[in-house]
């Protein structure tokens, strides 16, 4: 838009030439008697010449349309710049929330093990029920921590498809 704006501030700079007609028929009079009483029409022809004295105000609106078509162009750019910076720390997002879901099954199978393995030994009288309930309120902490680190991959992945368009829904992973 800004390109054709910058072509008609050129072509309005240019010198222009007119050339044509005007008709205009006369109508009938009353009261006066002559033959071909309002069936006259008179032509006249019309040549102008327009030329523009003012330049600096097309090369103004030249430049004018120029700026704009740049500022557009700068727009343009930043927004992608933002898109860019979004989506990679969006992707840096998914990669901790990879490693914590990671992290958190890897913990909670140790703690389950662990909690195992205090259940017998306090079968057995080697271990005592606060040991057993603590090692129960860690694997609970540890399932806890594990869904919460699922829901932020799958926030992030929705985050990603969002800020690339796409419609794909989100994996639970």
């Amino acid at each position: 838009m800004y390109e054709l704006q910058v072509e008609v501030a050129k072509k309005m700079g240019l010198p222009a030439f007119t050339v044509g007609a005007s008709y205009t028929s006369v109508a009938d009079r009353d009261g006066v008697e002559m033959p071909g009483n309002g069936q006259d029409a008179i032509l006249f022809p019309q040549v102008g010449v327009r030329l523009p004295i003012y330049r600096k105000k097309y090369k103004a609106m030249q430049k004018e349309a120029l700026l704009e078509r740049e500022a557009v162009e700068l727009q343009r750019e930043n927004l992608e710049n933002q898109l860019l910076t979004e989506l990679e720390e969006a992707y840096k997002d998914l990669l901790d929330a990879r490693r914590k879901v990671a992290l958190y099954k890897r913990l909670t199978r140790l703690a389950e093990e662990s909690f195992a393995l205090l259940q017998e030994e306090f079968s057995t009288g080697k271990n005592s029920f606060e040991e057993v309930l603590r090692m129960e309120r860690q694997l609970l902490n540890y399932r806890l921590e594990l869904a919460e680190a699922r829901t932020a991959l799958n926030n992030q992945v929705y985050n990603i498809n969002y800020l690339m368009g796409s419609q794909y829904e989100t994996e639970n992973r």
